[in-house]
């Protein structure tokens, strides 16, 4: 799991616009039990939904959603 975050974290380096990435680095951390860098991770996500298609947008909307859900259980409290 350390590679596939260190690779998503050296992908975001280049491309730091790219929104789902930055969602899907969020879940991958939360799953590692990082926490502050999951919601680091989605913070950057939302920032950036603005340069998304619809498509996109509604993508991200899903991967928010699951993962506000996933972090509920795995910390007993709500996204910030």
């Amino acid at each position: 799991m350390d590679t596939a975050v260190h690779y998503m974290q050296r992908y975001l380096q280049a491309v730091p616009s790219d929104a789902l990435a930055w969602a899907t680095l969020g879940r991958v951390l939360l799953v590692t039990g990082d926490v502050a860098g999951a919601d680091k991770a989605m913070n950057s996500a939302r920032a950036s939904r603005d340069a998304l298609d619809t498509a996109a947008m509604q993508s991200l909307d899903r991967e928010v959603a699951a993962y506000e859900a996933e972090r509920g259980v795995v910390t007993g409290q709500d996204a910030p």
